[in-house]
């Protein structure tokens, strides 16, 4: 059997994401991190309603690591075809840098799908 390290340990969570969500925007029910598709539709856990992560999450992300990969290099004096080569090159790892950033301290904003999947549907049922 084992023992907590600590009294209370088992109030922390033992990865920081599983604190973070979101809530369900038909039934207010909070919606863990591990729980959100971020590719396409998934029914809340709690009403079934079939939700997605808002576009403008992924746009905001897009635009906050162009914005640092462009920014630290331009701060170091790199100009012209030089800070385009480097701030190209820097896009990868600063998208992981804001990816993991945005998961811990802002959690994806949901709202009701109107998708069955990765495909529109004309609601003829």
């Amino acid at each position: 059997m084992s023992h907590p390290p600590f009294r209370g340990a088992e109030l922390f969570p033992k990865y920081p994401w599983q604190t973070m969500a979101s809530t369900c925007p038909n039934c207010g029910t909070v919606v863990l991190i591990p729980e959100i598709s971020f590719r396409a539709p998934f029914k809340c856990p709690s009403c079934a309603q079939l939700l997605s992560v808002h576009q403008s999450y992924f746009w905001a992300q897009f635009g906050a690591a162009s914005a640092t990969s462009t920014l630290g290099p331009y701060l170091l004096g790199w100009r012209g075809n030089a800070l385009l080569s480097v701030a190209i090159v820097l896009l990868i790892p600063a998208s992981f840098i804001v990816v993991l950033i945005g998961l811990l301290f802002f959690p994806p904003r949901l709202h009701i799908s109107e998708q069955d999947g990765p495909w529109t549907t004309l609601k003829l049922r």
